[in-house]
């Protein structure tokens, strides 16, 4: 043990940018340790020697440094490619380069593990490495939280003892927050009260900059308000400059973000930004292979996926066209058909049970999926009560009129199909037509 002690008090005098160094076995247990390493991870020599030396790694680099270590060449010194981040006495990351050597069969095949502070190139190499893998995440399928993960260790690799804290939004408003650390209780409630209507006065900030790109220089993407030096604020745009979220990126340092820091903020917003909009089209495209684009109700396919899986019998159709709709395209536009069509849909949902499905076939004609009715003349009863709750006022000049609607409702019976079922109802919707509209046909 002592030559191996006699390593690591040499290398503390190696390099000037040396911290010091670790022994390991081949298990990559901790033999001995300098008193250096020892300060900036805070850990204690007892403590230091029950663990393993990846245990002193971030999680995304302990995979990296394994390999890099089992690699080495017996006898010689190999400096390990990139920028490891490594725990802080703070309990943040700091940035380091290694050197490995490999003291051979003598000595038990024990590694030694010099640790230097990441100097230019490596950190730039770091970055470009970074970066590539970085983009993977636009390609390469995985949950939204994986790939906010993936940026956060992305910036907190390439800048000290970086925390990032990024706070999203849902459709609905509501947000979370991503941080691989805890927050401070003040901003873990901050974070959970914000809204896009009402957001934090140091995002608000930032947000009123990002929209007219009012920075104070060229690399800036964010704003540090004067009372936190500490936080540098970015907020997270759509492509109508609609707020997705924002990042809050607490360092140690208060001096201002040098150009270095600043490019990997905007790297990590960028990513940040198109990671959000996919999962935003990604989201769309879901639902629109299953929804009707203009009014949000099912389309045809969920239609017949859910009416082909379920038990018809016992279930009631009612297909809804509207009378005189060409007549409103042609005297009022097509948008004004277009705002009736979403009423129409808006109306059917509030006034159908829950366990309805309601669906647009095409044009101006709906369908209604009761899944449990008890009688035919309760579809015939539900069809009068839906065709008046369903009708829509029109102002057209100074003249007010009404949508109308014809209906054609059936009852299933054992051993019908989804198609046989629909059918029946549009014959009966054409009898409805015929006979004038602005009626329910029941069959």
């Amino acid at each position: 043990m002592a030559q191996e002690t006699n390593w690591i008090d040499r290398l503390d005098s190696v390099h000037e940018d040396s911290i010091g160094g670790v022994v390991v076995d081949e298990g990559f247990g901790v033999r001995a340790i300098s008193d250096a390493v020892l300060r900036r991870t805070g850990m204690s020599r007892q403590g230091a020697l029950e663990k393993s030396i990846l245990d002193v790694f971030h999680p995304s680099d302990i995979g990296p440094a394994a390999a890099v270590i089992r690699q080495a060449t017996p006898g010689e010194v190999s400096p390990a490619p990139g920028a490891y981040r490594v725990i802080s006495s703070s309990g943040t990351w700091d940035i380091y380069q290694m050197s490995i050597i490999h003291l051979g069969e003598k000595h038990d095949n024990a590694v030694v593990i010099e640790f230097s502070r990441a100097g230019e190139r490596a950190r730039a190499q770091s970055l470009i490495d970074d970066t590539v893998e970085l983009t993977k995440l636009l390609v390469e399928p995985g949950s939204l939280r994986n790939s906010l993960r993936g940026v956060a260790d992305f910036a907190e690799r390439n800048v000290d003892r970086l925390s990032l804290a990024i706070t999203i939004f849902s459709e609905d408003g509501s947000s979370a927050t991503f941080c691989q650390r805890d927050l401070d209780e003040a901003t873990t409630e901050m974070n959970a009260a914000a809204h896009p209507l009402s957001l934090p006065q140091h995002v608000v900030e930032s947000y009123s900059k990002a929209k007219i790109r009012a920075w104070s220089s060229n690399a800036e993407v964010g704003t540090i308000m004067a009372d936190r030096p500490d936080r540098v604020t970015m907020v997270l745009l759509d492509f109508d400059d609609n707020i997705l979220g924002y990042v809050d990126a607490f360092r140690p340092s208060k001096a201002p973000p040098d150009e270095n820091e600043w490019r990997v903020y905007r790297l990590a917003v960028q990513m940040l930004r198109a990671v959000m909009i996919n999962a935003q089209l990604d989201a769309r495209l879901d639902f629109l292979g299953f929804n009707d684009a203009l009014t949000g109700v099912a389309n045809r396919h969920q239609l017949l996926d859910v009416m082909s899986n379920a038990e018809l019998d016992g279930s009631g159709v009612l297909v809804i066209n509207l009378d005189r709709f060409s007549w409103v395209n042609r005297s009022m536009g097509f948008a004004a058909g277009d705002t009736v069509l979403r009423s129409v849909a808006a109306s059917l949902l509030g006034f159908v049970p829950p366990k309805a499905v309601t669906a647009r076939l095409s044009g101006d004609e709906f369908l209604v999926w009761l899944p449990t009715v008890d009688a035919d003349h309760e579809v015939f009863r539900f069809g009068e009560q839906m065709r008046t709750a369903i009708m829509v006022p029109i102002d057209n000049d100074d003249r007010r009129t009404r949508t109308r609607c014809s209906i054609g409702s059936t009852h299933a019976v054992a051993g019908e199909s989804a198609d046989d079922v629909i059918h029946r109802a549009m014959e009966a919707l054409m009898e409805a037509k015929s006979a004038g509209g602005d009626r329910v046909v029941h069959r």
